[in-house]
This record gives C-alpha cells, sequence and structure tokens, in this order.
C-alpha cells in the first residue's frame, strides 16, 4: 500500500521531533504522538511530551499541479519547577523552529515550512508546575492534482 504525501510529511515531522537532542544530550521530548486518540493523563505523562495536530489542507490547482497548504500545531507539554518553566518553553520554541528549518529528511517532502502568522507560538499554564507552548506552522508541498501519493514534485 502506497503512502500518501501527506502522512510522509507528517512521519518526517514526528521523527525529527523524537530525535531532538537537549543541551545534556538526552532527547528533548520523552514522547512524541500525533494526533492523539485519548485525553493525556496530565498526572502521568512523561515531561515533556508533544503533540501533532494536523488541520485542514487547502489545495490550489495550477494546471496539473496541486499546491498544498497544510497548518499544523505542535503541542509540547512540561511539568517542570515554575522559576523555570516560561525559559524552557522558550527553549523549546527556538529548537523546533531550528529542527524544521534544518531538517533534510523533511525537505524531501516540502517546499516551505513557516510559523503561522499573527501568534505562531502560545504559551500556556495549567499551575504553577504545568504547562506548555503551542507551536503553529503552514507546510507548503505539491504534488500532482490526480496523484496524492506523488512525492517526486519537491
Amino acid at each position: 500500500m502506497a503512502t500518501p504525501i501527506k502522512t510522509l510529511i507528517l512521519q518526517a515531522i514526528k521523527t525529527a521531533l523524537d530525535g531532538m537532542i537537549n543541551g545534556d544530550g538526552a532527547a528533548l521530548f520523552k514522547d512524541v504522538i500525533r494526533n492523539p486518540s485519548k485525553p493525556i493523563d496530565h498526572d502521568f505523562f512523561k515531561s515533556p511530551m508533544c503533540f501533532i495536530f494536523d488541520e485542514t489542507e487547502s489545495k490550489t490547482r495550477r494546471n496539473r499541479i496541486a499546491d498544498v497548504s497544510l497548518p499544523i500545531q505542535i503541542e509540547c507539554w512540561l511539568k517542570i519547577d515554575e522559576d523555570d518553566i516560561s525559559d524552557f518553553m522558550d527553549y523549546i520554541e527556538a529548537e523546533v523552529h531550528k529542527e524544521f528549518v534544518n531538517s533534510t529528511d523533511l525537505q524531501l517532502y516540502i517546499k516551505n515550512i513557516y510559523p503561522e502568522e499573527g501568534t505562531p507560538a502560545t504559551k500556556f499554564y495549567i499551575n504553577e508546575t504545568l504547562g506548555g507552548v503551542v507551536l503553529r506552522y503552514n507546510i507548503r508541498y505539491i504534488h500532482e492534482w490526480a496523484d496524492p501519493y506523488d512525492s517526486g514534485r519537491q
């Protein structure tokens, strides 16, 4: 069974986030989950944890080519001391952006990835030790109009 280009892109994003290393040489995220099927139990999750949500894509037809815009949302949840949580959110935002811009695996499938205009990052706090950051990106890729499995157009 062939894999659609959209799925290949989202798998490449998950792989890029899974492979990120923090300053100590350990994995930046303990777990990366794409479109979780159930709510997270905030008492037992591994911190920091990352979720990937893909939103509705839009396609523009250019002759035989589909020019696709795919918004995604990355949610990073942290359980950390209140004095360090805001700084660590800034660190995650910078590292994710750097990874997306420099990922050669992701560049195989996309034309461009860029932060959403307006509010590309939003910090949130549940309590003094639980919070996170939501990162919103737009991905642009193309494929043959009649073939959403076509990954050779980049």
